[in-house]
């Protein structure tokens, strides 16, 4: 009988710590994560995969888009288009897929790369999303009913961009920011509940941005990061601002990068720094952010011409004193992964390792010290990374097409992933 009782204890001890070494359950509640920064605090995960990869839960068909889900709860909410014709809010059960409502809603014109955009954001019961065509909507997550909605275009006149507004709604506090770029406000903070204005923001007025806002703290300071287009061929600047979270004054504003369609916001890293890069000949440049008195200087670190190093669509993964990010792009010399310190020191490049993929412009992200990376060829790659190297652990193809842009997700051992016509639901917990 004592031994019985002794095994069983044994036996839960054990139960315990297996579990105790397995971090599953966080959620992914919008883009790049709960911190925005691309990194998962998910451990337990398989560090490699049969043939055919990890297991497929389940698949889900939708219309042309780069925009990714949002989990909460064990559910996935992603923005869908029926392009042309009506944008289409979707609440899928993470587990099995299915689809357990739907809020559609009118939304016609075409657009330039058609398809969704941004990521939903997920808080304290609601759901946030804002379209290609600048309407933004706050939707209750039980009744699905509207909490209130706002067309941004009409009430801070602004004019759709090219390829639509790319805005992933960014909550602060009691407030959700977003950046209509319009004539009454570039950036705007509302109030989660009900809308209402708190604050606008007219810097920096210029040319439109893809990238969405980040708030970051920085010199003791809460600071909304924003960045405005550019084109120093054609003499005109581009804009990276530190905007105060709290009441929208504009703390301090830096003119010496320009990109002509910027994607990426401006990074928050560290130690008061923030680090800026983009494509069409804009490289990239890293700013020490110091305040002096009562303001607030940019101060360039370092600048890296685009020859070098240009981040055209995805954030950089900051971690441990390094930046991890996909150097692409039409006219990109070396396309691929690159490993850079903070101080400006490229540490490697997969360009120069022979047989390695571009990884061009494919979302990715970082869970237990691993990344996870879609390339151009739809192959979903496994890397082990640190300053030192950068070691592939598998791979597989299980996307296919074009245009295969989109940011990852990741929660509970499940990863999301999809491409121009599917989302893929897989399991890569061990």
């Amino acid at each position: 009988m004592v031994l019985k009782i002794y095994a069983k204890k044994v036996f839960v001890v054990v139960l315990v710590l297996f579990f105790v070494g397995i971090s599953f359950g966080a959620d992914w509640p919008q883009f790049l994560g709960p911190d925005r920064n691309g990194i998962s605090c998910e451990t337990g995960l398989a560090r490699s995969w049969g043939a055919d990869g990890p297991k497929v839960l389940w698949e889900k068909k939708l219309g042309a888009g780069y925009g990714s889900g949002a989990i909460e709860d064990g559910k996935v909410y992603i923005l869908d288009r029926v392009d042309g014709k009506e944008d289409v809010l979707r609440c899928l059960d993470m587990v099995s897929g299915k689809e357990e409502w739907k809020f559609p809603y009118e939304a016609d014109g075409k657009l330039s790369h058609s398809g969704s955009r941004a990521v939903p954001t997920v808080d304290d019961g609601k759901i946030y999303i804002v379209s290609p065509h600048g309407l933004m909507h706050c939707i209750d997550a039980v009744s699905h009913e509207v909490v209130w909605k706002k067309d941004l275009f009409a009430e801070f006149e602004a004019k759709r961009p090219k390829w639509g507004l790319v805005n992933s709604p960014l909550i602060y506090k009691d407030m959700v920011i977003v950046a209509p770029q319009g004539v009454k406000a570039v950036v705007v903070a509302l109030k989660k509940a009900t809308g209402d204005i708190v604050w606008k923001s007219t810097e920096p007025v210029g040319k439109t941005t893809y990238a969405t806002p980040i708030v970051a703290n920085i010199c003791g300071v809460d600071q909304v990061l924003f960045n405005s287009a550019g084109n120093s061929k054609k003499g005109s600047a581009g804009k990276v601002v530190g905007i105060s979270a709290a009441d929208g004054k504009l703390l301090w504003m830096y003119r010496g990068w320009s990109c002509r369609i910027p994607i990426q916001y401006p990074e928050p890293v560290g130690d008061d720094m923030v680090y800026v890069s983009g494509a069409y000949g804009a490289g990239s440049v890293m700013l020490k952010i110091k305040k002096v008195g009562e303001k607030f200087e940019a101060e360039e670190v370092f600048q890296l011409p685009s020859k070098v190093w240009k981040g055209m669509i995805h954030q950089p993964i900051v971690h441990q004193g390094h930046m991890y990010v996909d150097n692409n792009g039409k006219s990109s010399p070396k396309p691929g992964l690159m490993c850079m310190t903070l101080g400006g020191e490229i540490k490697w490049q997969t360009s120069e390792i022979e047989g390695s993929p571009k990884y061009d412009r494919g979302g990715m992200l970082m869970a237990d010290g691993m990344i996870y990376v879609v390339d151009a060829d739809g192959y979903l790659r496994l890397l082990e990374v640190n300053p030192k190297e950068c070691k592939e652990l598998a791979s597989v193809q299980l996307l296919s097409g074009d245009e295969i842009w989109a940011p990852l997700a990741i929660s509970d051992g499940k990863l999301l992933i999809r491409d121009q016509e599917k989302m893929l639901c897989l399991d890569v917990s061990k």
